[in-house]
């Protein structure tokens, strides 16, 4: 037998005949509905599950902190892909568990990823405590990421995804918003715990933000280790490192590669 391979012709009706079919079952319909950019991103992950996280301590007499580590053994893809998807239900639950690090002043940390390794490892990540570097002292530098900031304002945006100076890394930073206050945005702790009108929603706009360049580089460059962090000692805004080498880690295990707890 005979298999005919069908003609462009052939495949433009049927997509016609589908696509009328449709537009008969639903005469108003929502057009993100019909060509949505993600309809199913992941179809292992409950819409109505809880992301949840457990907490331990590092143990580091020198560095005091945390690890957090997913409950059930999600992956770091499946953690990214709900913080990208789901937004402000987990980023609240991730940002609450964030700040089980203690202390005024905290560092992010994460362990180097590809995508093989993003795929098959149980999420964890370190929340590590800042006071004694001094970062809970510094003020909002609101100048040295104004002209990305604004550009990002102008077009709507609470966040700004924009390269360092080097190129070689990719910065995420938060724009002010007036209900939040200025001083929210010297570093992590202060954007974890600002409670003003519509800080939660920036919350959540900046891990899917983080969420969505994290998964993206990973499909860019699927061997290539990436480190993602917050330090804040070179620029007092907050911003999200994604950096090809651990520029700035203080949690020596995480420095490494491949990774390790």
């Amino acid at each position: 037998t005979l298999t005919q391979t069908p003609t462009p012709i052939a495949l433009a009706l049927a997509l016609t005949l589908t696509l009328a079919l449709y537009l008969l079952a639903n005469p108003n319909p929502d057009p993100s509905s019909i060509f949505d950019r993600n309809p199913n991103p992941n179809p292992n992950i409950n819409p109505n599950s809880r992301m949840e996280f457990s907490v331990e301590p590092l143990g580091d007499p020198i560095r005091p902190g945390v690890r957090l580590r997913a409950a059930g053994g999600a992956t770091f893809t499946e953690v990214l892909e709900q913080l990208r998807d789901e937004r402000g239900a987990a980023a609240e639950r991730f940002s609450e568990a964030l700040r089980a690090g203690g202390g005024a002043s905290i560092f992010f940390e994460m362990p180097a990823l590809t995508a093989e390794v993003a795929a098959a490892m149980p999420f964890e990540c370190a929340v590590l405590n800042a006071d004694g570097d001094g970062l809970s002292a510094f003020a909002p530098d609101p100048n040295t990421f104004a002209a990305h900031l604004s550009a990002a304002a102008a077009t709507g945006k609470h966040v700004a995804t924009f390269a360092n100076l080097g190129g070689d890394s990719g910065l995420l930073a938060p724009v002010a918003m007036p209900g939040c206050g200025a001083a929210a945005y010297a570093s992590l702790k202060p954007f974890l715990d600002a409670q003003g009108e519509g800080c939660a929603a920036q919350r959540a706009e900046l891990w899917a933000a983080v969420a969505e360049a994290v998964l993206a580089r990973l499909a860019a460059a699927p061997a290539e280790p990436l480190w993602v962090s917050t330090s804040g000692l070179g620029v007092a805004w907050l911003h999200v490192r994604l950096d090809p080498r651990p520029k700035y880690y203080t949690h020596a295990p995480y420095k490494l590669w491949p990774p390790q707890s």
